[in-house]
């Protein structure tokens, strides 16, 4: 799309914007927003044993700075909807960077909320999987174990078994200790760009 937000990059890198921001502007009919209103795009990863990438995005009223999460689509409608984009809002007084943050924050403490419910379930996977390594190693070697019982068992068998066995444990903890260090929650959240709307005639 025209106004995707990567787009948003590439007109700031045209113009050379002094905001730090990538950001774009226009007007869109005055019933869809009644106040000069920043639209701020994130995008929220986390990583784990499972890795998530969401999109969020939030609205500031420019004039009471209050910042609100939306939806995509209602950010996206408002996007489409925007016309006259070489509308002149660097001399609007809007202060785009701090607003920004605001928004940064607001999206960042809504994100984690949903990094408390992914790291429940990153959790569960990496439990599941523990368990998976630890009863496939224990299988093997009860396996190994019943030969070792063996009076019978001929002394180089004897050796290549318990070979094995120290073998499978050493597997066994690297495995584990891999399946930790993936299930540790790495979370992380930035503005990859913001829209200024305004309404028509405002």
């Amino acid at each position: 799309h025209a106004r995707h937000p990567l787009v948003l990059l590439v007109r700031h890198l045209q113009r050379e914007s002094p905001s730090e921001t990538p950001w774009s502007a226009g007007t869109v009919p005055a019933q869809m927003v009644q106040e000069p209103t920043l639209l701020v795009w994130a995008v929220g990863s986390l990583e784990g044993y499972t890795n998530r990438v969401e999109l969020l995005c939030a609205a500031v009223d420019c004039r009471s700075e209050m910042v609100n999460p939306i939806e995509i689509k209602q950010a996206q409608s408002l996007l489409r909807a925007m016309s006259n984009s070489e509308y002149q809002s660097e001399n609007s007084g809007i202060e785009i960077e701090r607003l920004a943050a605001k928004a940064e924050q607001v999206l960042l403490s809504d994100f984690e909320s949903v990094s408390s419910v992914f790291g429940s379930r990153d959790s569960i996977l990496t439990n599941k999987a523990k368990q998976a390594v630890i009863s496939h190693n224990e299988r093997l070697l009860s396996r190994n174990q019943r030969q070792l019982s063996r009076d019978d068992l001929n002394p180089r068998l004897r050796t290549m078994f318990d070979g094995w066995n120290r073998r499978l444990e050493g597997e066994t903890r690297s495995k584990l200790e891999e399946i930790e260090r993936k299930g540790s929650i790495r979370s992380s959240l930035e503005v990859i760009g913001v829209a200024i709307v305004h309404p028509e005639n405002g």
